[in-house]
């Protein structure tokens, strides 16, 4: 008996002709990840048209632990990259989404309301795609130090205070 395809992906226990013997901790522990799996890709459909993981839990039904969701995106190199992925896609989103709050025609919005929303979207971007939409800065030194000259002084420096530690005795 093979299970319906939209049952799956299922535990390997639950596909077997002959399904093994569990305990009820473990048989809870993969349905759960069977569940946050499935979460996740409807999580990274969402984050991929620009809607932030925080939003998306907020009007999610389930309570999910926000912090507890972000661990276990991070545990994973797999999961943590298709979850970058999609903010990098969803960072484009929202670029043109920035475009369009700018160049709208006269509304009732007011134009501090209006960028105040560009601002905040610029900055998400930065943190979603910082290679593309993040600040770069660089600093520029000039100059040269010369090693033997840097160590000349140091000497001198402890030669001046082991001088400055010496006591004559034979003044008193």
């Amino acid at each position: 008996m093979t299970m319906p395809s939209f049952l799956s992906p299922v535990p390997d226990w639950l596909n077997s002709e002959k399904p093994r013997v569990v305990s009820r901790a473990i048989a809870v522990r993969e349905l759960k990840e069977v569940e946050r799996q499935a979460m996740f890709e409807h999580f990274l459909e969402k984050i991929e048209i620009g809607i932030p993981l925080r939003g998306i839990l907020r009007e999610d039904f389930r309570d999910i632990d926000y912090q507890g969701l972000l661990r276990w995106i991070h545990k994973d190199s797999e999961r943590q990259r298709r979850f970058y992925e999609a903010q990098s896609i969803g960072a484009e989103i929202i670029s043109a989404e920035i475009i369009e709050i700018a160049d709208a025609s006269d509304s009732l919005e007011d134009v501090q309301r209006s960028r105040l929303r560009i601002d905040t979207r610029w900055k998400l971007l930065g943190v979603w795609n910082r290679k593309r939409f993040g600040e770069v800065k660089q600093i520029e030194m000039g100059g040269t130090i010369s090693i033997l000259q840097a160590l000349e002084e140091a000497k001198g420096r402890v030669i001046e205070g082991i001088a400055e530690e010496v006591v004559d005795v034979g003044d008193q």
